[in-house]
């Protein structure tokens, strides 16, 4: 990956594995993160990252884009972890769903979200793979040191190498987004899952 800082001067991109994509460093729930994200030449990229320099006002970070698809896996706990239900990312409706991404339109744009039949929902994975996805999540979250709750996110490429794209040690945990619903999917009803989360606080 590469940084790029907007209090700096723009430096030259050092990455040549294309595709890249191109991301704020310092934001969440997928600002700034759209298709024209995904760049197939340094021009592109370069266009990016200053677009997220001028619209955000934040340092840009580029990283190779990885094909495939996308889970989320919720851990809890301290010393000892739980690890809930693997949840996946869905387009159902798109010719090439590997290439698609959780863009700020594909979380909040309901009509954008129908055409391209974009859901998240229990891992259609073999155990073999999910054993593996859920393994590299607990060493992330630990290698991480992260404490009471955190969220995943992972890809698994066509030849099934899988790649860590983020831990996020303060995910949504509203009712109806994937870490509850993936707790209700383990029988963890919602009240039950933020008495646990208030108790690993303590």
């Amino acid at each position: 990956f590469q940084e790029f800082s907007h209090r700096k001067s723009i430096k030259k991109l050092k990455l040549k594995s294309f595709p890249l994509i191109v991301k704020c460093l310092n934001e969440e729930a997928s600002l700034g993160i759209a298709t024209a994200s995904i760049a197939n030449t340094a021009e592109k990229v370069m266009e990016r990252v200053k677009f997220i320099h001028q619209q955000y006002n934040t340092e840009a970070i580029v990283e190779e884009f990885i094909p495939g698809i996308e889970l989320y896996v919720g851990v809890l706990g301290n010393l000892r972890l739980q690890t809930l239900p693997v949840w996946q990312l869905f387009f159902d409706d798109v010719d090439s769903p590997d290439k698609e991404i959780y863009s700020e339109r594909a979380k909040f744009n309901k009509n954008y979200r129908q055409r391209k039949g974009i859901r998240t929902g229990p891992a259609e994975i073999s155990e073999e793979l999910e054993k593996r996805v859920v393994d590299i999540a607990k060493k992330t979250y630990r290698a991480l040191d992260l404490n009471g709750y955190a969220r995943i996110d992972l890809r698994v490429t066509e030849d099934q190498r899988i790649y860590v794209l983020e831990a996020n040690p303060n995910p949504d945990i509203s009712k109806s987004d994937e870490f509850a619903m993936s707790a209700k999917k383990d029988k963890i009803n919602y009240k039950e899952l933020l008495t646990k989360i208030l108790n690993l606080s303590r």
